[in-house]
């Protein structure tokens, strides 16, 4: 059961968890367990952000949903190009 609210609306695959200026998304390395942590000088820029793309389907148009996008999608086609 998620503790907040923003917990229950986020609709980006790739969201972790955030706090009052932060928003931690999955890493973009490839690192076990790497997060990418972006960091707001005000509340209300994260909230704009979580808003416009963490909790509705434009999070397509976010700048770290395209970077991890682009990840996995290497990775299906580097695995598809692998010999059988």
């Amino acid at each position: 059961m998620p503790n907040k609210t923003i917990d229950a609306l986020v609709y980006c695959p790739f969201y972790v968890r955030e706090s009052s200026k932060t928003i931690a998304c999955e890493g973009i390395v490839s690192a076990p367990g790497s997060l990418s942590v972006h960091h707001f000088l005000h509340e209300a820029e994260k909230l704009d952000h979580e808003r416009n793309f963490c909790t509705c389907k434009n999070c397509e148009g976010c700048p770290v949903f395209l970077a991890l996008q682009e990840k996995y999608s290497e990775r299906l086609t580097i695995k598809s190009q692998a010999p059988k």
